[in-house]
């Protein structure tokens, strides 16, 4: 098992501060080359936000900076970006000196190659828990020992799917190429009105088809929206205005509708009980290095089950397209339904590959994530108790997951898919 038996409770997310994340990077710049890596810390702001300002500031194309892992935004995050800059236009020294409220540089260096997405041996996470006694300590720490031993479930969870919860709402209409739909719901209501919201009015403009009175209601910080909004000002349709957005936040809807299946996947296997175990038809995920190998009958035994138990392989879910590997017997068939409860048919996601040359679609994720280096540490600050809960988890999975297994006891998949219509 990988839950605990009864939460601590607490308050997650207060302020940034509470929430801090440094990438453990697979290497270290080497001080020469044509790429400059620049290491930014950055405080309630998307990794996209400090990708437009350092396009901005040193007039670059966005395909030119080069990034390991999206961050989360309502935290305190350090990462590393990799600046294409083969004639040295930019200056190193003026780069390592830049600083925004919400933004700093802490170091330039130079490198051979482009950072890429994967280029990352995990995150450092240190996350201090408020409104619980420090007395939890113990049972915090055990309840961290005890998903060092059996791994995390690996959900993406909420901040996958946005503040409005749409993501992958936005990524299925893209798939099924309702582009008016995808966009109704990234700039409008999407048919589901929420309370206050800081982009209300602009939201409000969109539906009433204001497009550049919405756009001018967006900050300037909202650049995927004010470039769909900017299009539709234009007279432009809907998939131009999709298109006017650009690849990286397009990619960004189609992975949160994988994730949503995932989940969905996962959340089936983890009420089984079996996601410390392999069947038949399983495709393996080995955690040394990520490559994936069938389950057949002959496989199964007691080695097998020892691999699994020591964290050297677990079981893998689908991140649905036409490149992923898929898996056999009751399990495919189950990752099959997993898709078409969502309305998409495995013929849909090759169309929409092909249509906007996403032939690399698809992929197998593990269903436990492995947790280590944790720690608990109690203490006091002018705000109260807290407790700091630090710990290391692999590229692509989330803290928020680990903190609601301690606060809650166990982690809550909610069903993704309750307005869409089949």
């Amino acid at each position: 098992m990988s839950d605990t038996a009864e939460g601590i409770g607490g308050a997650l997310k207060t302020s940034p501060e509470d929430f801090v994340v440094e990438e453990i990077p697979s290497y270290e710049p080497c001080g020469e080359g044509e790429h400059l890596y620049l290491l930014v810390e950055k405080r309630d702001a998307t990794t996209s936000r400090v990708i437009e300002h350092l396009c901005r500031r040193f007039d670059l194309e966005r395909k030119h900076v080069g990034y390991a892992g999206l961050k989360d935004r309502h935290a305190v995050t350090r990462q590393w970006l990799s600046l294409h800059d083969p004639g040295r236009r930019i200056d190193d020294a003026a780069a390592a000196a830049m600083e925004e409220p919400w933004m700093r540089v802490l170091d330039a260096v130079r490198h051979g190659n482009k950072l890429r997405r994967g280029h990352l041996r995990g995150n450092r996470f240190r996350i201090a828990l408020r409104d619980v006694s420090i007395g939890a300590a113990p049972q915090a720490l055990a309840a961290l020992r005890k998903l060092e031993r059996h791994g995390a479930p690996n959900y993406f969870g909420e901040q996958r799917y946005g503040s409005r919860g749409v993501n992958h709402l936005v990524g299925r209409a893209l798939i099924l190429g309702e582009f008016s739909d995808a966009l109704d719901q990234f700039l409008g209501w999407g048919g589901h009105r929420e309370g206050h919201r800081e982009d209300a009015a602009a939201r409000d403009l969109y539906e009433q088809g204001a497009f550049a009175d919405a756009r001018d209601a967006y900050p300037r910080s909202a650049a995927p929206e004010r470039r769909a909004l900017a299009a539709l000002a234009r007279g432009a349709r809907a998939k131009s205005a999709i298109r006017a957005i650009g690849p990286t936040q397009r990619d960004f809807w189609v992975s949160a509708f994988q994730s949503a299946i995932f989940d969905d996947v996962l959340a089936q296997r983890e009420q089984a009980g079996a996601l410390g175990a392999l069947v038949e038809g399983d495709v393996a995920y080995k955690h040394d290095n990520g490559a994936l190998f069938d389950v057949g009958a002959s496989e199964i035994g007691e080695s097998l089950t020892q691999r699994v138990t020591t964290l050297e392989v677990s079981p893998s879910g689908p991140l649905w397209g036409p490149a992923m590997k898929l898996a056999g017997s009751q399990v495919g068939e189950r990752e099959t339904a997993a898709l078409m409860r969502a309305g998409v048919t495995p013929d849909r996601l090759k169309h929409f590959s092909m249509a906007w040359r996403e032939r690399g679609l698809g992929a197998r994720r593990s269903m436990r994530a492995v947790v280590s280096n944790a720690t608990v540490e109690a203490g006091a600050d002018e705000r109260g108790e807290f407790l700091r809960c630090v710990f290391d988890l692999p590229p692509g999975s989330y803290a928020t997951v680990v903190m609601s297994i301690l606060m809650q006891g166990r982690f809550v998949s909610e069903n993704r898919w309750t307005h869409v219509t089949e």
